[in-house]
């Protein structure tokens, strides 16, 4: 039983599939020898809680998107495309309640070498057209705040970005977590926060200040895989972030994140992300 588990988030250790890892424990070593695919599916869940915990005000449609990042000979090809999303209900002044699909993008695709991302709707088109970058950037910036594990370099912008080679594969550790870098996660941590300063629920607690804000961050000492980051801004917590793995082999794999973000002092927003299909793959090139 590891210190996560002590602390109670979750390690749960699930039956054997094929031969590919697929988000639960493989048959044989966590990452295949070869692969130049990776995909997992990310189920998104965004609503607001009351005071008391339970549900209340803003609800989104749970959507389900496919991420893929596929080896190219000047780096990774990353796609997104939406594979089931959940209608929204309306009222309208007459008649029955009905639902409708709001969502008219379907496909992202970013080939990593610096050109435009490519956008299809639903309708199969693909307009020409340049995402804002303060868009873009928002965007980056609350996926990087959910994932505290991955690198910032694949954050930057494309006009800053170094290109990143195929060989480079660091960033899976955020995603499957083997022990053979628990090493290098510990360096990466002091390097980011300092030493630790001190323990909390038996998790190695590192700390930074960004303006008024202090940021806390709880890792497996065993591991060094970051389990919670904890926004405070004068003592109050302003986000909280648990990230939830799967024990596989030894490795843990990325199983959900759960974020909660204090809108006022009677209501936050919680954002769930629940990772499934998670696979290593080697295919011809596409």
């Amino acid at each position: 039983m590891t210190p996560i588990s002590a602390a109670r988030y979750a390690l749960t250790t699930v039956a054997a599939t094929g031969l590919v890892l697929v988000g639960v424990t493989p048959t044989r070593a966590q990452i295949p020898a070869k692969w130049n695919t990776f995909s997992a599916d990310m189920t998104l869940n965004r609503y607001e809680i009351g005071a008391d915990g339970k549900q209340a005000g803003f609800k989104a449609p749970v959507v389900t998107y496919r991420f893929e990042r596929i080896a190219a000979p000047w780096g990774w090809r990353t796609v997104f495309s939406l594979i089931d999303a959940e209608r929204q209900k309306v009222q309208p002044l007459k008649g029955p309640e009905r639902e409708i699909d709001s969502l008219s993008v379907v496909r992202l695709e970013d080939d990593g070498d610096g050109t435009p991302i490519r956008v299809t709707t639903r309708d199969g088109r693909r307009p020409v057209s340049r995402l804002p970058m303060s868009v873009v950037k928002d965007g980056l910036d609350q996926v990087l705040s959910l994932n505290p594990g991955l690198p910032a370099s694949l954050f930057t912008t494309t006009r800053t970005k170094p290109v990143q080679s195929a060989s480079d594969r660091d960033w899976v550790d955020a995603i499957v977590a083997s022990p053979g870098r628990n090493a290098a996660r510990r360096s990466a941590l002091l390097h980011r926060y300092g030493g630790s300063r001190g323990t909390h629920q038996g998790l190695d607690r590192y700390e930074s200040v960004q303006g008024p804000h202090r940021i806390e961050v709880l890792a497996d000492p065993q591991t060094s895989v970051i389990v919670a980051v904890n926004t405070f801004r004068d003592g109050t917590a302003l986000d909280r972030t648990t990230l939830i793995y799967t024990q596989a082999h030894g490795a843990l794999v990325r199983k959900g994140i759960r974020s909660e973000h204090r809108v006022s002092a009677e209501t936050r927003a919680v954002t769930e992300v629940e990772f499934s299909k998670v696979t290593f793959a080697q295919r011809e090139n596409r």
